[in-house]
């Protein structure tokens, strides 16, 4: 239940999105880019963990198959978990403003805005394009003025922002207005 909790087969995206920014950028791997990695590993567990923790009452109806609502997990501890993962992200983090910054957007969007269609949309595109240049911004401290990033960041957020919308419109509990979900 931990495994299936924390998306275990997801958590190889976030890494992957540090290693295409450095790898845009032309910047060289280093231990400041594996600690860029870790803290995107953990943004995205804890993101997984509190997601289903915000969600438990839904999740009961629609998803029961899931930890929390299945009793295999306590709410409480997925909530414990899910903090104790931000926390190890902004640990491990060489940049830990950025990481805080990533790190706000997934509690935004777990707890807040991801019953506002539009706002979710927006909130995840931001978070997963943020997530593409925090290696470059680990290992060089700026956000980054490389064109070929800035570009690959906007069409990655387009396309984050496309499948959030995807996802949400397949989802049978949010028959609701682009504007708000209930």
């Amino acid at each position: 239940p931990w495994l299936r909790l924390l998306r275990v087969g997801a958590l190889f995206s976030p890494a992957a999105d540090v290693v295409a920014g450095m790898a845009i950028a032309g910047l060289p791997w280093s231990m400041d880019a594996v600690r860029s990695c870790v803290a995107s590993v953990c943004l995205y567990a804890a993101g997984m963990a509190l997601n289903d923790h915000a969600d438990r009452a839904v999740d009961a109806t629609l998803r029961p198959e899931r930890p929390i609502p299945s009793g295999r997990i306590a709410a409480r501890h997925a909530l414990a978990l899910g903090a104790a993962l931000l926390a190890a992200a902004l640990l491990v983090s060489p940049r830990w403003p950025l990481h805080a910054v990533m790190a706000g957007l997934v509690l935004a969007y777990d707890y807040g805005s991801k019953r506002f269609v539009a706002a979710s949309v927006l909130n995840m595109a931001a978070l997963r394009a943020l997530n593409l240049v925090s290696g470059v911004v680990a290992l060089t401290g700026e956000l980054p003025a490389n064109p070929a990033l800035r570009t690959a960041a906007f069409a990655y957020a387009a396309y984050i922002a496309a499948v959030t919308m995807l996802g949400v419109l397949e989802d049978p509990g949010s028959s609701v207005p682009f504007y708000a979900m209930q």
